[in-house]
């Protein structure tokens, strides 16, 4: 049985195949790049509103998992980047500059004298 197919308003057909991206793509191509990326959230919106009423809601349940899905990971990298970054800043506040190394290591070396 050949996909289902839905229509952005733009009248281009997106295959419904459970992938979630070519959606995604079909928003980015049709509100953002065909606008020369000026478009507004209700611009955005707009489409969304347009492309879930064609879904059945055995679709909509389907493709609203698939994007809590993509919105988690992506959410759970930010994290993880934030997290690395806090990490980072930790360890270059504890790094010791040069001159107070040499100090450390004088006083080091007159203690086992």
């Amino acid at each position: 049985m050949a996909a289902r197919k839905i229509k952005l308003l733009s009248k281009r057909e997106i295959e419904l195949d459970g992938d979630l991206i070519p959606i995604l793509d079909g928003i980015y191509q049709d509100v953002a790049v065909a606008s020369g990326f000026e478009h507004d959230f209700l611009d955005t919106r707009r489409e969304i509103e347009h492309l879930v009423s064609q879904l059945r809601p055995e679709e909509l349940r389907e493709y609203f998992m698939s994007s809590l899905f993509l919105n988690f990971v992506s959410y759970e990298n930010e994290m993880a980047e934030r997290i690395l970054e806090g990490i980072a800043r930790t360890k270059a506040a504890k790094r010791v500059s040069p001159r107070r190394s040499a100090g450390r290591k004088a006083r080091a070396a007159s203690r086992t004298r």
